[in-house]
Formats: structure tokens, C-alpha cells, sequence
């Protein structure tokens, strides 16, 4: 009878039309979330060791992502592994499809690391779960590799695996404890670096602040006056907001405060040279220069154009005029995660423009375009010292100027600095 059942259940699951195949947005979720997608429908795996997977691959250094589809998506597994970083900007991830299709994308390792790993996990075969810990533990260098599950009837081999589960959860507790106190230490430099240039940024505000204030007092606008006025509130509440901060999002929340800040100042500025005032950005939508976030305005849009496609960004004057001339503006670089990444391409928790990782082709400003290499590069630092944030009387900061310290180029290729690399084939079993 239930042999029956399983028969109609199985006649009538196939009859069934089949469901739109995965996209990368559905799976984006929870890759950001958890590191890993299992599509419904797809082949089964043990998650929690899938998950195990992952975090090791990160501890490794690696924003390492998994997913596992139930059948092939639109344009190839590749395609969708690169669809899942033009989503979520940074990292490498796997696809795995139920017809054996394997698709790598990752902006942390060059291709030729991407198809060695496949050849490693294709040679060790295995079920999904042993193919992709292979594959992560080859590319980043991740200690764990699940072994497939054993049953013994005899009761010696209860004992042997008794003995074995033992000793694996007093690995596991120290592996964990020794984890927990690695990633704690790890969020805590990443806390620091980000408040950090979140801090800088508000000194070199600071500087801008009090340049600005004798043109306002000077051109008697009262409206300038109150946008003046603003920016200055905005500052030293988001100064304020700085001493605060325990978290990544309160950063983030202040970097908003910033964006806010550079039209008010801008918006004053305008009015005291006769300009109109520019138009108030939207919220979350970028208000700084596209280089370097510290810079004054005026602004004027650009056209950035990758890879992925075009964006309007805004750039200050003086690197609108850099373009025009046909050179290249350095921008400013901000540590994330012990990388230096652009500001454009840094999370705004960390002073940047949250534009994730970019294959920039050209910028268009003002009728011309200016080629801009892959990834960037290192970049000299220029421009004003950084004051210290002091307030002053009516909420207006201080000056205090300090030198900025010289940057050493590092001699070896740090992970961030790779262009994005695809691989695909077909696993061989």
C-alpha cells in the first residue's frame, strides 16, 4: 500500500508544471544572511554542515557563499554566481545545480585559484557537501572537510563511534571557544577602523565649517545663514553620535548624517557666491565627492560606467576639471577589513559611498571620459591635514590641524584588489 502511495505521490509530482527556475535575487537573502542557499526542490544536504562550511571559509579570511539550485538558471551557474556579486558587491561564491553544473564568481581570488580548487573537489568527488567543503577548504585555505555519515551493527562500533563523537565535541568546544574570541577581536579592530575614518571625515568637515564661516557673515543671506547654521547642527550632533556608536548600523546612520552636512554647506556656499542652491540629494542617496568623501563642493554628476552598467555619481570641481584634462583623481582609501578599498566601493558604515566592488570603465563629466583602471589600484592621499573635532561656541567646531601620515605601497596583492573572476564546467564524477 504505501508502495502505492509513493507511486501516485511521485506520478503526481511529475505531472506538475515546473516551478521558474531560482534568480539571483531570490537567493541574496540568505547568502548575505547565512552564507548559503538551498533552493526547494534541489538535492538534499545537511545545512548545518553546509553552514560550518561557510564560517570556516570566513574565518579563513574568505566572504565565502554557497548555493545549491534544484535546476539550471537563466544563463548558466556562472551567470548567476556573477549575478549574486553584482547584488551583493564583494566575495565568491559557488553554484551548484542539480544537473552537475558548477559556477564560481569571486572578486577575492584570480580564476587560475578558482579552477584549481575545481579540479581538487572534481578529484575527490563526494556528495555536494564533501564537493563544496573540497572546494573551499583548496581556495582559502579552511581546515574542516565533512566526512560522509557510517552505520555499524555491532556494538564495538557503537563504542568506537562513541569514543570518536567525544572526542569531536571536545575539538568542537575548543574550535568554537578559540573562534568566538577570533571573531570577537576581529569585530572589534573592524569597529575601530571604521570609527576611525567616520572621525576623520568629520575633522576635514570641521575644517570646511569654519573656512566657510566669514563668506556666510560677509554675504548677509539669511539663507545661507540657516543653511550654514544647519551644518553645523548636523555635525555636532553626528560628533555626538560618534562617541556613542557600538555598532556598524549606528555608523552607517551617522555616514548618512555627513551626506546630509555636504548639502548644507554646499547649499550655503552657493548662495554666497550668487549660485542657486543645489537640489537636496534623496535620503541614503550619495551627496559626496565619488573619490574622496572629504572633499567640498561645488558637485557636479557624472556618468560612471562598469561593467554592470551606467551610474550617476557626483564628483567635487576639482576632480570634474582632473577628468577634463584626461587624468585619472586618486581616491581616498579606506580600510575595511585590514583591505584598502575605495571610497566609492567601501561600505557607508565605514565612511564610504556603499557602491560595493566595481569594475570601472570610464567616467563621463562635462562632454568627456576619463578611462579608470580595474579596481583601482593603491592611491596616494592628498589634500587638507585633518583638524580635530572640537566644538566650539553655538555648536561650530574648532581647529586643531595635525599632519597626515605617509602610506607605505605594500608589495604584495591584497584579495580586494582582484578583479572579479568567473569559472564554470560541468562535475566530474
Amino acid at each position: 500500500m504505501k508502495r502505492i502511495l509513493v507511486i501516485c505521490a511521485a506520478v503526481i509530482i511529475g505531472a506538475a508544471p515546473h516551478a521558474l527556475a531560482a534568480t539571483p535575487a531570490d537567493a541574496v537573502g540568505a547568502l548575505s544572511s547565512s552564507g548559503y542557499y538551498v533552493e526547494p526542490g534541489a538535492r538534499s544536504i545537511d545545512e548545518s554542515a553546509l553552514s560550518g562550511v561557510v564560517r570556516d571559509a570566513g574565518n579563513a579570511g574568505s566572504r565565502f557563499m554557497v548555493a545549491i539550485l534544484d535546476e539550471e538558471p537563466s544563463g548558466g551557474a556562472t551567470t548567476f554566481a556573477d549575478g549574486v556579486l553584482d547584488l551583493l558587491g564583494s566575495g565568491t561564491i559557488i553554484v551548484l545545480t542539480r544537473d552537475d553544473l558548477v559556477g564560481v564568481a569571486s572578486t577575492e581570488f584570480p580564476r587560475s585559484d578558482l579552477d584549481d580548487a575545481l579540479d581538487e573537489a572534481d578529484q575527490r568527488g563526494g556528495s555536494d557537501l564533501q564537493y563544496v567543503a573540497t572546494f573551499a577548504a583548496a581556495l582559502t585555505g579552511a581546515t574542516t572537510s565533512p566526512q560522509p555519515a557510517s552505520s555499524s551493527g555491532g556494538g564495538s562500533g557503537l563504542l568506537v563511534l562513541l569514543v570518536l563523537v567525544g572526542g569531536l565535541v571536545a575539538v568542537v568546544w575548543f574550535v568554537v571557544r578559540r573562534s568566538k574570541k577570533s571573531s570577537e577581536r576581529r569585530a572589534a579592530a573592524e569597529m575601530a577602523s571604521a570609527r576611525s575614518e567616520i572621525a576623520a571625515q568629520l575633522d576635514a568637515m570641521a575644517n570646511d565649517i569654519l573656512d566657510l564661516a566669514d563668506r556666510v557673515e560677509v554675504a548677509g543671506s539669511g539663507e545661507a545663514g540657516d543653511h550654514y547654521e544647519a551644518a553645523s547642527a548636523t555635525y555636532t550632533a553626528a560628533s555626538e553620535d560618534l562617541e556613542r556608536a557600538m555598532s556598524l548600523a549606528e555608523l552607517e546612520a551617522i555616514s548618512d548624517r555627513l551626506d546630509e552636512a555636504i548639502w548644507q554647506l554646499d547649499a550655503a556656499e552657493a548662495l554666497t557666491e550668487g549660485r542657486p542652491v543645489p537640489p537636496k540629494p534623496e535620503k541614503k542617496e550619495q551627496a559626496r565627492c565619488f573619490f574622496d568623501p572629504t572633499h567640498r563642493g561645488p558637485f557636479e554628476e557624472a556618468e560612471l560606467r562598469t561593467s554592470a552598467g551606467t551610474k550617476t555619481v557626483r564628483v567635487c570641481a576639482r576632480d570634474a576639471e582632473r577628468l577634463r584634462r584626461g587624468s585619472t583623481p586618486d581616491p581616498r582609501m579606506i580600510d575595511v577589513g585590514g583591505r584598502r578599498v575605495p571610497a566609492g566601493s567601501a561600505p557607508r558604515s565605514h565612511g564610504g559611498l556603499g557602491m560595493g566592488a566595481m569594475d570601472v570603465v570610464s567616467i563621463l563629466v562635462g562632454g568627456m571620459s576619463q578611462g579608470v583602471p580595474t579596481g583601482w589600484g593603491s592611491a596616494r592621499r592628498t589634500g587638507r591635514g585633518l583638524p580635530g573635532r572640537l566644538a566650539g561656541r553655538s555648536g561650530r567646531p574648532s581647529r586643531r590641524t595635525t599632519s597626515t601620515p605617509s602610506r607605505s605601497r605594500s608589495s604584495s596583492r591584497s584579495r580586494s584588489s582582484q578583479p572579479r573572476a568567473r569559472t564554470g564546467r560541468r562535475r566530474r564524477r
